[in-house]
């Protein structure tokens, strides 16, 4: 089963079109999944800011996801409202992965370093 954090991805009820996600948008996913794992693993002195970066990825990763669903997000999360609300970043797609690229990643690859 592929599972990230409490996202279930294989499920049937999952809202997320992964046929419309381009390769460079899954090769983000599974980056953030893949330092996510580290996280969650990490047990040395720096736990708390390593536990911290676990949440911006798993919550960063979480909103970037939803930005690929037909009418989950916009019925339930007013996906047009943010959208305009971003739309100097791309909308909440690119906000979300402009955070995750920006801050999440960077921050929780130097917490396991």
């Amino acid at each position: 089963m592929f599972k990230f954090g409490h996202i279930d991805m294989e499920t049937e009820e999952n809202p997320i079109l992964w046929d419309e996600i381009s390769k460079d948008d899954f090769d983000l996913i599974m980056k953030c999944k893949n330092l996510y794992e580290q996280c969650i693993a990490y047990t040395g002195r720096n736990i708390h800011e390593v536990c911290g970066c676990a949440g911006n990825l798993l919550n960063g990763t979480d909103h970037f996801l939803y930005s690929f669903t037909d009418d989950f997000i916009s019925k339930k999360y007013d996906i047009d409202g943010l959208n305009a609300n971003y739309a100097d970043e791309g909308g909440w797609e690119g906000h979300t992965r402009k955070f995750l690229v920006e801050q999440a990643i960077p921050r929780a690859l130097k917490a396991l370093a």
